[in-house]
């Protein structure tokens, strides 16, 4: 990682020389927010990469590494699909962040098996998602507010783990039937409960021990079963699909 106030380029032919190296992680001075040096290193002298994390815009060709895995780009101004993402073919892990991407056009071509999104303020379109159908087993999507259509969610049979985080707006949650491998959160479901009206009653806190040193009138209200608010209701539908 740079250091603040680098103002020449680094020599970086050291690295080649490092044939077992399989994770590498580069980020500009100050994340990306301050100019710094070109990144000029020639991934493709480094074929035994596993896992690349890049926070810059200034790195070049780390897409083309044949072995790589689990690719982390944050702050990524230039591309706005990834039809140009010309990762191998043994790609599992993608994971955005700040990017200025505004379709996942062309993600289809790997077979992802974990996909994060994360602020990704341009993102519109996440049908290409569908391409990933046979292999996705965790999707997260979080605060991509300009993400309207999620129908594409439905053909994601073989998904585990859905997280959706931020201010999107799902119009019913029925796709979710659709998904078998869908897992529920067992650490919520045993201490939660469903109503028949929908609301979410739970065993209020404080009846185990330390007893003697209440009022009569906090064990009364204790006794009965508390419910959740509207907020943390909606928390809960994702964690408990089938509820």
């Amino acid at each position: 990682q740079f250091a603040q106030g680098l103002d020449r380029e680094l020599d970086f032919s050291p690295l080649y020389q490092l044939p077992h190296l399989e994770s590498l992680s580069i980020a500009a001075p100050n994340m990306g927010l301050s100019k710094g040096p070109a990144i000029r290193i020639d991934f493709t002298k480094l074929p035994g990469l596993r896992s690349v994390s890049v926070c810059t815009n200034d790195a070049y060709n780390y897409d083309q590494i044949p072995t790589l895995e689990q690719l982390w780009h944050s702050n990524d101004k230039r591309h706005r699909d990834l039809t140009d993402l010309s990762c191998s073919s043994v790609l599992k892990k993608l994971e955005l962040l700040c990017c200025a991407t505004k379709s996942l056009e062309g993600i289809g071509r790997f077979p992802l098996q974990w996909v994060s999104l994360s602020y990704l303020r341009g993102l519109e379109d996440i049908s290409a998602l569908s391409g990933c159908a046979d292999t996705l087993r965790i999707l997260n999507i979080d605060h991509c507010g300009r993400v309207k259509d999620f129908s594409c969610l439905q053909e994601l049979v073989n998904l585990e783990y859905l997280i959706l985080d931020g201010s999107q707006t799902l119009p019913d949650l029925r796709f979710l039937k659709k998904m078998p491998k869908l897992k529920t959160r067992k650490s919520i479901a045993k201490r939660v409960k469903r109503t028949a009206s929908g609301k979410y009653k739970f065993c209020k806190p404080g009846r185990r021990h330390l007893m003697t040193g209440k009022t009569g009138k906090q064990k009364r209200q204790m006794r009965s079963a508390g419910v959740l608010s509207t907020s943390h209701a909606q928390r809960l539908k994702k964690a408990l699909p089938y509820a």
